[in-house]
């Protein structure tokens, strides 16, 4: 498949951060026991975000399946220009990926509602 050079980079640019964010997560769950919790925060002084098991399963989960997307989308991008696939299409699926994790890991009922709302507006533009 022949696809223009920014978009195959930018494709395969997004699987490898998949496959980065998979592994960190399940290297996480393996490597912390069920019952701990670790808190870290943005140095104002609260723990704004928490790793705790329910916070294992579902970054697992999540980076599961957004390696499964990211992988798809290497291996059946089109090179005729159609709408969606490239460097705009990776880099709003990184930002859903990301405000997924954030979501998921966020210990301020305000923060997790203004993460799930990035989820749902990333992939609108």
């Amino acid at each position: 498949m022949l696809l223009p050079p920014l978009r195959r980079v930018a494709l395969q640019l997004l699987l490898l951060i998949a496959v980065a964010t998979f592994g960190v997560s399940i290297g996480l769950t393996v490597v912390t026991p069920a019952t701990a919790v670790i808190y870290f925060g943005l140095g104002f002084g609260e723990n704004y975000f928490v790793f705790d098991a329910t916070a294992q399963l579902f970054t697992s989960l999540i980076n599961l399946v957004f390696l499964g997307v990211a992988a798809y989308m290497l291996t059946h991008a089109r090179p005729d220009g159609h709408r969606g696939f490239g460097h705009r299409f990776a880099g709003y699926a990184l930002g859903f990926m990301a405000a997924a994790n954030l979501a998921v890991l966020s210990n301020h009922l305000l923060m997790a509602w203004a993460f799930v709302e990035a989820t749902t507006s990333s992939p609108s533009r």
